[in-house]
């Protein structure tokens, strides 16, 4: 990519190069979007990957000792009930063993007969919950590891291709800009930007934009977080969102980058 002037070729001096650059708010939207659909679903896909791991074995060490403290706890307040089944029928219950019987059962929930009934009980029952020091250990370090697993290692990953690799590769374009036409471009000087410019853009989406924000909203990130970033991008003079400020470029019209003399691949 050629770097280029200011102003070549501009019959209107009053237009900035950034604004003959600029793509339409449409694709500035669909671009990022698709880019964001496709690290959600590939994101999930290798994290229920990794949960058939040994990468998952202290993760379900935790839920085990969860589901084998709520389950207790179910049958002590009269929130759930005792149901034999065979081995491999548990489904997603805790299968236990009752040695007295020499039978398998799991513990589902009751039928109240009554709203009122149901409140104080399940009111019990999350209070034991509450006050076990032990399940309150177990529920925070199963959090935190799924944590980790899924925001910072699964997205990690995915983010790292999809938002470095590719645009390296690409000179500049994530498959969201490639199918919509759109460039990055460094506003400094315009031209193709620096690897560390794509990397720095890619730490800020993956940190501030995924990881951090993953800790309050979960899911919801995938949703909110985009929205946010769409309303600081159409309400700054340069369209820029805040990983394109802290990176140094900027998103720009494949059509126009042609159009202004910038040769694009």
């Amino acid at each position: 990519m050629a770097v280029l002037e200011e102003n070549p070729n501009n019959t209107n001096p009053e237009i900035t190069l950034g604004e003959r650059l600029r793509p339409h708010w449409l694709k500035r939207f669909m671009a990022p979007l698709f880019d964001i659909v496709v690290i959600f679903f590939v994101s999930f896909a290798l994290y229920s990957i990794l949960l058939l791991t040994p990468a998952s074995s202290v993760i379900n060490s935790y839920r085990y000792q969860m589901q084998d403290i709520q389950d207790s706890y179910k049958l002590e307040t009269g929130y759930g009930e005792k149901k034999t089944v065979a081995a491999g029928e548990e489904g997603d219950h805790r299968l236990h063993y009752d040695e007295e019987t020499s039978t398998y059962y799991i513990v589902t929930n009751v039928t109240f007969s009554s709203e009122s009934e149901k409140a104080e009980i399940t009111n019990q029952y999350k209070t034991a919950l509450s006050s076990d020091e032990t399940y309150q250990s177990a529920s925070f370090y199963y959090h935190l590891h799924n944590y980790v697993l899924s925001a910072v290692v699964s997205v990690g990953i995915v983010e790292a291709i999809c938002l470095f690799l590719v645009p390296l590769l690409s000179k500049g374009a994530t498959l969201g800009m490639l199918l919509f036409k759109t460039r990055l471009i460094s506003d400094k000087y315009w031209g193709t930007p620096k690897w560390y410019q794509y990397l720095g853009r890619m730490a800020f989406i993956w940190l501030i934009e995924s990881c951090i924000p993953y800790i309050w909203l979960v899911e919801l990130t995938a949703i909110l977080v985009p929205i946010v970033l769409l309303i600081v991008s159409l309400t700054n003079k340069k369209r820029k969102s805040l990983h394109d400020w802290v990176s140094g470029v900027m998103i720009a019209d494949k059509t126009s980058l042609k159009q202004n003399g910038i040769l694009v691949d």
